[in-house]
């Protein structure tokens, strides 16, 4: 059985960051409880943080026409599509809606790392927007038509981006931001989140990109929901952004699930890491 909300590990360090830590044996719902009691804190300072310095360069004409053509094709998701099974059945989140940030492209041609065509496959697209909002990547989850993972070697890839450096500081924005944000690595990670606490919460799509993360200066406190990962990369990465968040006067939680090896989507429908 879980732990009460109460006996939650709790504790503010200097700089001014919030850490909710999951004790052995405490369960998602007694940490989504707490993360709601204590959503309405008192906000610390906001300071603007700039974008990144790449948003000055030049974008590659070529890859903004890639990516409007692909967006462009691609419809909004739909029930019983490959993107809504594969959200619904095989990640077991019980949506009812999807963010229109998330699509579904229908044939999406599969590029193997040395450049050979890996046939085309049905693929869910995620839009990577930059700090400042503009589009700058593309998320691809290459399904098949039953809504399972596709047979092809690295079923989550990002799209080149528009110049170097672009998608620093950048989200996949699945909900509008508010004076609290929830960020997460994964997308199904954020989805879960949001609809176990009600936040709005953003996907960072990696642990390198969750470090660099941008958020608006209308959000006073955010809650960073880290992956337990056995190397302890994803616990690292999300106390990075913390303590630069902290630094800026934003108020900030990080969640870090009880059992290793799993991220929040495990924790909140059972299903497998990945």
């Amino acid at each position: 059985m879980g732990r009460s909300a109460d006996s939650l590990s709790l504790s503010r360090s200097g700089d001014g960051k919030l850490l909710c830590y999951c004790q052995s044996g405490c369960d998602w719902r007694a940490v989504f409880d707490t993360v709601r009691s204590i959503a309405g804190l008192r906000s610390g300072k906001a300071v603007q943080l700039p974008g990144p310095a790449s948003v000055c360069q030049e974008p590659d004409l070529d890859i903004k026409a890639y990516l409007d053509s692909r967006w462009q094709e691609a419809q909004p998701i739909k029930p019983r599509d490959p993107a809504h099974q594969y959200l619904t059945s095989a990640r077991r989140l019980p949506l009812t809606t999807v963010p229109l940030v998330l699509r579904l492209h229908k044939r999406l041609r599969y590029t193997n790392d040395d450049g050979t065509d890996g046939g085309r496959f049905p693929a869910m697209l995620a839009r990577v927007v930059s700090a400042t909002g503009e589009l700058v990547a593309l998320h691809r989850t290459y399904l098949t038509w039953e809504g399972q993972k596709a047979p092809v070697p690295k079923v989550k890839k990002f799209t080149k981006a528009v110049f170097d450096g672009a998608t620093t500081g950048g989200a996949i924005r699945l909900f509008e931001a508010d004076r609290v944000l929830g960020v997460a690595e994964g997308i199904e990670t954020a989805l879960a989140c949001h609809l176990a606490t009600g936040l709005p919460v953003w996907a960072a799509g990696n642990r390198v990109l969750l470090e660099k993360v941008v958020v608006p200066s209308t959000v006073r406190e955010v809650v960073v929901f880290g992956d337990n990962d056995v190397s302890g990369d994803g616990q690292r990465s999300a106390q990075k952004l913390a303590r630069r968040l902290a630094a800026e006067g934003k108020r900030v939680k990080v969640l870090i699930p009880d059992v290793a090896g799993t991220d929040w989507a495990d924790d909140f429908v059972g299903v497998s890491h990945g």
